[in-house]
């Protein structure tokens, strides 16, 4: 079933993207400890483990990785790695195949299963992206605490 209503946005989010709908803040919203370059999972495909490695140092530059986020990072990664894959399968053999009646001929054109699974890993990467921070529109929306400070209650309340 889909998503209904407005997506709910951990506190530190609304306080980085200066709280836009003046909403009140949960001051007893559980503030995930920060990681510092997790290292991929072993069991990730390469691709993923290639992504991941290049998202990583970023996300966590930003201060937008905890630990609480890994497991979405990681589903992230996994359809990058599938969208790659069913890629790689288009560009090889093209979107369509023919199908043919007794005689050998083509009286129709298929859809290779490939196509849907890459325009799934598309709209899932974008769903999961927003939810990490990576779209620019999304981006735009953040403005980052001063480095100095430290992820925890006392910053919120200085920056809320």
């Amino acid at each position: 079933m889909g998503e209904r209503g407005r997506v709910l946005k951990p506190r530190m989010l609304q306080i980085l993207q200066g709280n836009p709908g003046r909403r009140k803040l949960n001051p007893q919203e559980p503030m995930p400890e920060l990681v510092d370059m997790p290292r991929p999972p072993k069991h990730l495909r390469k691709l993923a483990k290639e992504k991941w490695n290049e998202l990583t140092p970023e996300l966590c530059r930003l201060r937008l990785l905890t630990k609480l986020d890994l497991t979405l990072l990681e589903t992230y990664c996994e359809e990058y790695a599938s969208y790659r894959k069913a890629s790689a399968f288009i560009e090889e053999r093209g979107e369509f195949f023919p199908i043919k009646n007794e005689k050998g001929e083509v009286y129709d054109l298929r859809q290779y299963p490939a196509v849907a699974q890459r325009t799934n890993a598309i709209a899932q990467m974008t769903r999961i992206g927003d939810r990490l921070g990576l779209s620019p529109a999304y981006r735009t929306r953040i403005s980052l605490p001063d480095k100095e400070k430290p992820h925890n209650e006392t910053d919120l309340r200085l920056l809320g």
